[in-house]
């Protein structure tokens, strides 16, 4: 059951920083404290699904989105289309043009 725990944990943060969220401002907007963000986060400890659906609610995306520990697996292009646009949108001129580079010698094997 802790590997539940855990691989929820790491959705809850990897969703989290891509949202570009601290735990001081998701635990705050799902009414919780940092501290046991940082706990749920790491798989440490039960989490109630009460909780989980406030943390879901403050991101905002829906609850099934963190309980689907191999969500990226089987997600639709569109889905996988999307994740990538909301990473990139957080990056920068230069990184973006090495993000490119790296695209399009991938594009020429």
């Amino acid at each position: 059951m802790a590997t539940i725990y855990r691989q929820v944990g790491r959705r809850v943060r990897e969703i989290r920083k891509r949202m570009g969220f601290t735990q001081s401002t998701l635990g705050e907007r799902a009414g919780i404290t940092p501290d046991y963000l940082g706990r749920i986060e790491r798989g440490r400890g039960a989490v109630t699904l009460e909780t989980l659906g406030r943390i879901a609610a403050a991101l905002p995306i829906p609850l099934r989105q963190l309980l689907d520990v191999e969500e990226l697996a089987s997600a639709s292009r569109e889905e996988v289309f999307r994740s990538i646009q909301s990473i990139l949108r957080k990056k920068g001129t230069e990184e973006l043009r090495r993000i490119y580079a790296v695209l399009e010698a991938m594009e020429f094997r």
